[in-house]
């Protein structure tokens, strides 16, 4: 027993290093929120970090979601993959199409913005949005609560670089965009990212720092305030 507290403490305190390894700047620049709708364009990244201390305890000051920005029926929306009254306080898990002014202005912790160069034209944001719905309808993704915060610890450890392969992880958030990127061809061919072990501080340092496909790119992300 004494071995297994000692051993979970040791998994802790790796945990708690390999964070401030891979952190975030501390804030960047900001962007006040309606700067920030006016802006928004299909394509663009929104991410999240938490308020629970236990999270930035174990985690430290790191991006604990993700979203896409999306258009449907001429309003901007996000898609993002969720857990039970996780990130969205709703009551189910899976695929869900948030508006985006709610999102910004709703979320209990600290919201972020990484704008694409230039707009999605409109073939890749129809194929964005038949991708979401193709997953929504057939269940493609699925956020198992428990075995998604199991993943993330333990990509914390052994799998924050994107060449690790563990197909048998359960899909999470950044999963999701990854697929998305992948199916509206953001992603060069060449570029190999794992879907299914990144975390979303990997996703925000692979855009800003790699070329993208049909002259697309990232640039800084801003910090969403009111």
């Amino acid at each position: 027993m004494n071995r297994f507290i000692v051993g979970l403490l040791l998994l802790v305190i790796v945990a708690m290093l390999m964070a401030n390894l891979i952190h975030n700047d501390p804030e960047g620049k900001l962007i006040s929120i309606n700067d920030a709708l006016k802006h928004a364009k299909p394509g663009d990244l929104v991410f999240f970090k938490s308020n629970l201390a236990a999270i930035n305890l174990l985690f430290g000051d790191v991006y604990t979601h993700v979203g896409i920005v999306t258009q449907r029926n001429n309003r901007l929306c996000v898609y993002e993959l969720v857990g039970k009254n996780h990130i969205t306080q709703r009551k189910s898990s899976g695929l869900k199409c948030i508006p985006l002014d709610e999102r910004l202005s709703t979320y209990p912790g600290r919201v972020y913005i990484n704008f694409l160069n230039k707009r999605l034209d409109k073939k890749r944001i129809d194929q964005l949005n038949r991708f979401y719905t193709y997953g929504k309808r057939h269940h493609k993704y699925c956020f198992d609560d428990i075995k998604g915060y199991l993943f993330a610890l333990k990509s914390m450890i052994t799998c924050y670089h994107t060449g690790h392969k563990n197909r048998n992880s359960c899909m999470h958030c950044t999963g999701f965009i990854v697929e998305c990127l992948k199916a509206i061809g953001v992603f060069k061919e060449e570029q190999v990212i794992n879907s299914h072990c990144v975390l979303p501080q990997n996703i925000e340092y692979f855009i800003t720092n790699t070329p993208l496909n049909n002259g697309y790119r990232y640039g800084m992300t801003y910090k969403v305030v009111m």
